[in-house]
């Protein structure tokens, strides 16, 4: 009997050891060191950044076109925007008028008049002719009555 339970232990303790060993060594790997991987802690230094080139002109616009419609002119022969139809950004199109009256169904990426259709949203088109990039929104029609009141 008393070799059995010897027998018992010895195996039970083993199995024991061996899944605190596996969970000590993964605790290892997955804690968080101060130092990034392949970095001496003795290697820290001061960051000093470089200087900028000369020549660089710090005073330019960040972005080449406005995001707000109402802050840039639209050229003379830039699309008249009627609508935009479908799901976006899935398979929606914009209906562009031309000078005759009528209306054309544009798809990304498609151009009218040189000017090529590069996205849509809700309420506006994005079209580029080279660099020249415009936001064209949907014209609002005033409400008759709110004009009344």
């Amino acid at each position: 009997m008393i070799a059995v339970l010897s027998s018992v232990s010895i195996r039970s303790m083993a199995v024991a050891c061996a899944a605190f060993a596996v969970l000590f060594l993964a605790a290892l790997m997955i804690w968080p060191s101060d130092t990034p991987p392949g970095v001496e802690a003795g290697d820290a230094g001061p960051i000093i950044p470089r200087p900028l080139p000369s020549g660089l002109d710090l005073e330019r616009d960040l972005f080449k076109y406005p995001v707000d419609p109402g802050s840039a002119a639209l050229p003379p022969d830039a699309p008249v925007l009627a609508g935009v139809v479908g799901r976006l950004p899935h398979d929606a199109v914009a209906m562009v008028r031309d000078d005759d009256g009528r209306t054309r169904i544009l798809a990304v990426g498609q151009s009218h008049r040189g000017w090529r259709l590069e996205s849509l949203s809700g309420d506006a088109a994005l079209f580029r002719r080279g660099t020249q990039h415009v936001r064209v929104a949907i014209p609002s029609i005033p409400d008759p009555l709110a004009e009344d009141q």
